[in-house]
């Protein structure tokens, strides 16, 4: 493993937990409806504008009640590669999709598996779509490398000098750039790591 110190980014949602599979169940189950997994998203309701406000409101009030978040099982190797990265010396962040509101819930989740001391700083969504939010952040940070699984937050980090490993999900699938990799589980995370130390001083 390369010695050098980086600095990594590491999205919650289905590269730490669990979350877009039973998250798509629950949402055909609400509203009746029948999407794949290749079609979710996390911004489903945009694909949907005929789902009327109050239903929209009622369905994550239900996911509230029921802590969906909060209850979201780690993914395999995830801790483990956790544990690895920080112990390497490595500099973790965690950059999520979810809003400011899930800090508590979050920051629970966190705690209770035995994550939260490992990262430096939780950047959490502030109403901007996710490729804007998560591509502002890595700028903000400097990282050297985004963890990810959203296709399109991959495309918009490439554009800086930042190395985006995509979990490979259903929902993901498409051409990547050359500064992305595909992975298909947290071990696979080093291999990527080893390549190149950081893109910060590489041109675009």
């Amino acid at each position: 493993m390369n010695h050098e110190k980086m600095r990594i980014a590491i999205d919650i949602d289905d590269v730490l937990a669990d979350s877009l599979p039973e998250f798509l169940e629950a949402f055909n189950r609400r509203f009746g409806l029948q999407i794949s997994v290749t079609e979710a998203g996390w911004e489903i309701f945009r694909r949907h504008p005929g789902i009327p406000p109050e239903q929209r409101q009622a369905f994550f009030a239900e996911l509230y009640q029921a802590d969906f978040l909060g209850s979201r099982p780690l993914l395999p190797g995830a801790r483990e590669g956790v544990e690895r990265l920080h112990g390497e010396g490595h500099r973790l962040f965690i950059i999520t999709g979810r809003l400011r509101q899930d800090r508590d819930i979050t920051e629970r989740w966190l705690t209770q598996r035995g994550l939260s001391s490992f990262f430096q700083e939780i950047v959490y969504r502030d109403g901007v779509q996710a490729p804007l939010h998560k591509r502002r952040a890595a700028e903000r940070l400097r990282l050297d490398v985004l963890l990810e699984d959203e296709y399109e937050v991959a495309l918009a980090a490439a554009e800086l000098p930042v190395r985006v490993v995509v979990f490979d999900r259903p929902w993901n699938q498409g051409p990547l750039p050359s500064r992305v990799f595909r992975i298909h589980s947290w071990p696979d995370v080093f291999p990527c790591l080893d390549q190149q130390t950081s893109l910060h001083d590489q041109p675009l």
